[in-house]
């Protein structure tokens, strides 16, 4: 994740948000309301530091980016930017332990988006002169994965438990982007909606092989959120603002992301796909700015808000979970030194992983619940 703002020449990466306490309203069709939990401290999770590789100084999460073992894909740089994409390595935090992944031969930048409960993980590496291309690593042994025909850019963003890896597929040259999923090493294309299919996404898979994403419509007015399954594309909207993107779909089919809204055409609210319904998951009281970036087979979503996204320093990390919207700075015991910025992901264990700063450095971190 990161300071991932709505256009990014090189991924579309999440934004954040941010904190406080009150109410915040929310409702849906389905009766979902959220309430902005209370501000008091409470010692509800174990914090670990994911580190850094050696001469990197940084670390960063992107979206869902942690398996059901409490295993985190994360990649680091010297530079205090998670859009730099320039110098990133990549590595897996496991017990404690980390373990760097290679980039494909001579790579300036390799970012791991994503891993599975097996070890698979699906990411992007970029060679002198060329543009990235996605790669796949089985077992730390790096593997360029294919890109459409005619194309020479992508990149794989996420990967279930089958080993089926969802992403894109671009042609830089006719400034076209398609939606693609690999399965057993082969690419597909993923359909667009009615009159688009010049610039789509696919960003989350679950465990059936569903897919969610964006893509554009015929008008071309701004994307909206979609969803594969069975190899049909259905059109879920926004929230009435031009565009919305999806980054995460659990077991379930319930899916997270961000859109512009008709009351904040230029900015974001993170949403929550459920049943049909497109519900808005609100900001923080204050905050212009929400995104949703992982989901839980249970319904927990990891994200955070902020008051400015393109400011990484007002974003807060925050956990939506039974009808709550909970700030995680005030689940860890104070004077940790920590300052949590945005949730990545979140496991079917309630771990939570993200970035935020500790000790003046940005790094990655994983909470993990502590026992009742």
């Amino acid at each position: 994740m990161t300071a991932k703002t709505h256009s990014i020449p090189a991924i579309r990466m999440p934004r954040r948000l941010r904190l406080t306490a009150t109410p915040i309203f929310l409702a849906s069709a389905f009766g979902l309301v959220l309430v902005a939990s209370s501000p008091a401290y409470a010692d509800n999770y174990n914090i670990s530091d994911l580190g850094t590789l050696p001469g990197q100084t940084n670390s960063w999460t992107w979206q869902q980016t942690i398996n059901n073992r409490g295993e985190v894909a994360a990649y680091a740089n010297t530079i205090p930017d998670p859009n730099a994409y320039s110098g990133d390595e990549s590595y897996i935090w496991a017990d404690g332990e980390i373990h760097a992944l290679p980039g494909l031969p001579g790579a300036t930048d390799t970012i791991a988006f994503a891993l599975n409960d097996v070890g698979q993980v699906v990411g992007r590496s970029t060679q002198p002169g060329a543009p990235n291309h996605p790669v796949l690593w089985d077992r730390g042994v790096i593997r360029m994965l294919p890109e459409l025909p005619g194309d020479n850019k992508g990149a794989a963003l996420m990967i279930n438990n089958d080993g089926t890896a969802v992403g894109y597929s671009a042609n830089t040259g006719a400034g076209i982007r398609r939606a693609v999923i690999w399965s057993r090493g082969v690419v597909s294309q993923l359909p667009s909606l009615p009159g688009g299919g010049f610039y789509d996404e696919a960003l989350g898979i679950n465990e059936r092989g569903d897919a969610a994403g964006y893509s554009f419509p015929a008008n071309g007015a701004g994307e909206h959120v979609a969803l594969w399954k069975n190899g049909t594309v259905t059109d879920l909207g926004t929230l009435g603002g031009a565009w919305g993107d999806a980054y995460a779909i659990n077991a379930e089919r319930q899916i997270v992301g961000l859109s512009a809204t008709a009351a904040n055409p230029n900015s974001a609210d993170a949403f929550l796909w459920d049943r049909g319904v497109l519900v808005d998951l609100g900001t923080l009281p204050g905050d212009t700015f929400s995104e949703a970036n992982g989901i839980n087979d249970e319904g927990a979503v990891a994200g955070f808000s902020a008051g400015d996204p393109g400011d990484i320093t007002t974003w807060h990390a925050l956990l939506w979970r039974n009808g709550r919207m909970v700030d995680l700075q005030t689940r860890i015991r104070p004077g940790t030194g920590w300052t949590l910025l945005a949730a990545s992901g979140i496991n079917n264990r309630g771990q939570i992983d993200g970035i935020g700063i500790h000790n003046g450095q940005f790094r990655a971190f994983l909470l993990t619940p502590k026992e009742d």
